[in-house]
């Protein structure tokens, strides 16, 4: 497969960019930061002065996750690619700029391997075959590397001289999980898991905090933009803040990072695995004044209201659909005396913004930052205030 990155006037370019759909934007990065901060302006400076956009230092190879699809070409040679965008259709794609550049490499090497032994890419029209898609994820303070194979059925051809193969050729591999994905949706990761080598997590630091993540674990792509995202939330934090709920918290990340901050952190996940993940992950962190719920967030904010609880502080980092309207009202029966949203889908956050106003909050930051340059998304934390 022939590189598709290209050198113009010392600037990279994708020569896919108008097929796999990854990307939206192809401009000097000053105009892309200039498009996503009129996007904030128009949809949120009703509620208060919206601030520069905090853009990347470097706006390529910051995503530390990498999937890939496998299919067989006209010549009969396996390649990878990635979906293209609301489609099926494989783009065939050796190398991206927005991602790790060895985790591309080992994504496209990986094609002699499983051609090697015969492994079948999975066909959605048909139903045949069994590999489904790869997940590949590095730490970036450690450098560990995850390979995540996923397929049809629970039987992988050749496991244990597949593992050998695959860490003869890639010695920075340090763990191999095998994802059993028996559903028809794409991309995704089944209940099922087997570690075929390693510990079937790596590890990585964020903020002083050292954090355990697994194939499933919510983490966000991109380290070093996160470190400005988190620095900014966790500096929103009153002092004396006396009870801190992290809702939405996946593996405790964001909470774990503030915990020194307040003198009691509650971390509330519907996920059991990712409960677990994060009382590990404070365990390991030797940090006591966090627990971790395993509970509906919306649920579990009610019935502290009804038990006349009093909190000081709710973070919230809701997937891009934003907050739905019962976890909203159990925040306003909560109704702690100061939110940090966390989003990344600023039509969304608008939208809870306007619920949350009416209810008697202000807020009094609003600070977007860029996690995802030459896309169309942008990250942005809030900090709202009662009264």
């Amino acid at each position: 497969m022939k590189d598709n990155i290209i050198i113009k006037n010392g600037e990279a370019f994708c020569k896919k960019f108008k097929q796999c759909g990854g990307c939206s934007y192809e401009l000097p990065y000053s105009e892309e930061l200039e498009r996503k901060q009129q996007v904030a302006n128009r949809l949120l400076s009703r509620f208060g002065r919206v601030e520069k956009v905090i853009g990347m230092e470097s706006p390529e190879r910051y995503r530390c996750k990498v999937t890939r699809v496998y299919k067989r070409a006209e010549n009969g040679r396996l390649i990878t690619g990635i979906f293209k965008s609301k489609s099926l259709s494989l783009v065939p794609v050796k190398d991206c700029l927005l991602e790790d550049k060895r985790l591309c490499e080992i994504a496209q090497g990986l094609c002699d391997v499983f051609s090697s032994f015969k492994i079948e890419p999975y066909d959605y029209k048909s139903g045949k075959g069994e590999l489904k898609h790869v997940l590949l994820r590095k730490g970036l303070k450690t450098g560990e590397i995850m390979l995540c194979i996923v397929t049809k059925s629970p039987a992988l051809k050749s496991s244990h001289a597949l593992v050998k193969a695959v860490t003869e050729k890639y010695r920075d591999i340090t763990t191999i999980v095998h994802n059993v994905n028996s559903s028809t949706f794409p991309l995704t990761l089944g209940k099922k898991e087997n570690v075929l080598f390693g510990k079937g997590c790596i590890e990585d630091e964020l903020m002083g905090v050292r954090f355990k993540i697994s194939a499933a674990s919510f983490m966000q792509v991109n380290p070093l933009q996160t470190v400005r995202l988190y620095s900014l939330a966790r500096d929103m934090l009153d002092e004396g803040t006396k009870t801190l709920i992290d809702a939405y918290c996946g593996t405790g990340t964001i909470g774990l990072i503030c915990a020194d901050k307040t003198d009691r952190l509650i971390g509330v996940e519907q996920t059991p695995s990712a409960v677990r993940d994060a009382r590990e992950n404070a365990k390991r962190c030797n940090i006591e004044n966090a627990e971790f719920i395993c509970a509906d967030a919306g649920t579990f904010m009610r019935e502290l209201a009804q038990s006349g609880e009093d909190i000081d502080v709710v973070i919230m980092d809701p997937p891009r659909a934003g907050a739905d309207k019962r976890f909203l009202d159990s925040l306003s029966q909560l109704a702690p005396k100061q939110l940090i949203y966390i989003s990344c889908n600023m039509q969304t956050l608008a939208r809870d913004m306007s619920i949350l106003k009416k209810t008697g909050y202000k807020a009094v930051k609003i600070q977007p930052v860029d996690m995802f340059a030459r896309t169309r998304h942008c990250e942005c934390v809030c900090k709202l205030v009662s009264g």
